[in-house]
This record gives C-alpha cells, sequence and structure tokens, in this order.
C-alpha cells in the first residue's frame, strides 16, 4: 500500500528507518528522580550531537509527558498533529472488532469492548485523552506548533516545510488547540462505518463538545 505514495518520508530503512521506540521511552519515563532526568537528557542530547540535527520523538504515550519533558529539556519544540476524532475513534474501533490489539495510555481492548456501547467506550476514552493532551501543551508548553492530518496526508512536504520553518524561527504558529465543536464532513470517501454506526458516533461526539461550552 505505501508504495502508492511519491513522498518518501516514512519509509526510510536501516539505522534511520522511523521508529516509536515504546520499549524504551516507557522505560525512561517510569524512572523515578534525578538520575533518571539526566539520562534522558544527557542521551537524546547526546543523539542529537552525533547526528548533527534535531531528534525528533513520535509516540502517542508521549503525549502524556509534556509537563515532565518540560522540566527536563529547555524549550522542547511539540508538533500537535490534529486529526479529526471521529476518524480516529472510527480506526480504534475496526481495529477493534478485528481483533487487533491498542494500547494507548492504557487504554486497551479490554476497555473499550465493556458494556452495551463500544463506540461510547472508545469516544469517552479517546475524547478525555484528547482533552488532557492540550490542556497539557496550553499549561506547560508555549512552543508547539498544531498541524492539521490532513494537511499532512494530502501534501507532505508542505506540511514538513511548515513545521521546519516554525521550528528554525522558533516561532511556531499557535492556535486555540481546544475545539468545541465537530465541523460537517466534505469528503465521506474515508467513512468506513455503517451509516447508523457513523450517526452514532457523530451524536455522541457532539454532546461530549457540547458539554465543554
Amino acid at each position: 500500500i505505501i508504495n502508492k505514495y511519491a513522498n518518501k518520508s516514512g519509509v526510510t530503512k536501516g539505522l534511520y528507518a522511523p521508529s516509536e521506540a515504546g520499549k524504551i521511552f516507557r522505560y525512561w519515563f517510569n524512572e523515578n528522580g534525578s538520575n533518571g532526568t539526566n539520562h534522558i537528557r544527557y542521551s537524546i542530547s547526546a543523539l542529537s550531537n552525533i547526528y548533527d540535527r534535531p531528534f525528533i520523538w513520535k509516540n502517542l504515550n508521549l503525549s502524556f509527558q509534556i509537563k515532565f519533558i518540560n522540566q527536563i529539556f529547555k524549550k522542547p519544540f511539540f508538533i500537535f498533529l490534529n486529526r479529526d476524532l471521529r476518524f480516529v475513534c472510527q480506526s480504534i474501533y475496526l481495529n477493534t472488532i478485528n481483533s487487533e490489539g491498542i494500547n494507548i495510555n492504557g487504554l486497551n481492548k479490554s476497555h473499550v469492548v465493556d458494556g452495551n456501547d463500544t463506540l461510547e467506550n472508545i469516544i469517552s476514552k479517546v475524547f478525555s485523552i484528547d482533552k488532557a493532551i492540550r490542556n497539557d501543551l496550553q499549561m506547560y508548553s508555549n512552543n508547539y506548533i498544531e498541524i492539521n492530518y490532513t494537511d499532512l496526508c494530502n501534501d507532505p512536504d508542505e506540511t514538513l516545510n511548515s513545521i521546519s520553518s516554525s521550528y528554525n524561527k522558533l516561532q511556531p504558529t499557535q492556535k486555540n488547540i481546544l475545539p468545541t465543536k465537530i465541523n460537517k464532513i466534505t469528503e465521506t470517501k474515508d467513512v468506513k462505518l455503517a451509516v447508523d454506526k457513523w450517526n452514532h458516533l457523530e451524536t455522541l461526539l457532539a454532546d461530549r463538545y457540547e458539554n465543554i461550552n
């Protein structure tokens, strides 16, 4: 499937291949005290110096360590990839019913299939996770840029150039990253759920946004 994309970002092989390195980060951020903090700082600084380039982390579980990361590093730069939560929930739902595992900050399959309404369980978890990340960015960091997932998919080169420009200027473009409603979908080709389930998902998510106000 990946061969259909002209852009080669994300298909690098060998030592430079992208990796979420989940086991390493879970080990590092489960450590306590200054020794653990120094270990993380020295390791990342060494890698950055060896390759003479910024060290980029891509791991969703690190999104729950924003405060700690700001304590470890001087002005870390955060890239917030914003995807329509309807499609996030749809993806988790389809993976769950196909018996694939998920592990997001303790969210696993057993949490979303318990009870009578799997979609409601997924929306509840995803919405609370998304809100927590957004709140932590606003509370603990003033050095982040928000990128739209659709823009990244449709024009990865332009999006990556925008990220690079913001990073080099150290003046990232910030937005109000606390949405208050869901917008109408203009492109329906990515909707994979049955109509009744998709409508149910939208209703549940709209209720969540309404309760924010």
